[in-house]
């Protein structure tokens, strides 16, 4: 994802912890402030916050098992074509809606 441009505060993010209010900031680096706040009634906010810090890396990671699968396709056409097809995009639905398509 070098080459690409980012819409979104550059990763990595970190969650801060639990602060008094029982919630959870995310932090983007020393120099951002923080960049969302993870809320909960059920106590999981920890959890969630977690969950959304790692979302940059999550999100590089399925642009590059895509573009795997891309060449994977490229390459072979074989009975378990379909699946990969089906497998790209599946990762290609979710990188369009965390990049906002």
């Amino acid at each position: 994802m070098a080459d690409k441009i980012v819409a979104h505060t550059p990763g990595p993010w970190t969650a801060s912890g639990i602060n008094v209010e029982g919630d959870s900031l995310i932090l983007a680096n020393p120099s951002y402030p923080a960049i969302a706040c993870a809320f909960s009634q059920a106590g999981n906010a920890e959890a969630n916050a977690r969950l959304i810090a790692a979302a940059p890396d999550l999100l590089d990671k399925a642009i590059g098992a895509a573009d795997w699968l891309d060449s994977l396709i490229r390459e072979h056409n074989t009975p378990s074509r379909a699946a990969m097809l089906n497998a790209r995009d599946i990762l290609r639905a979710a990188i369009a809606k965390a990049e906002g398509k």
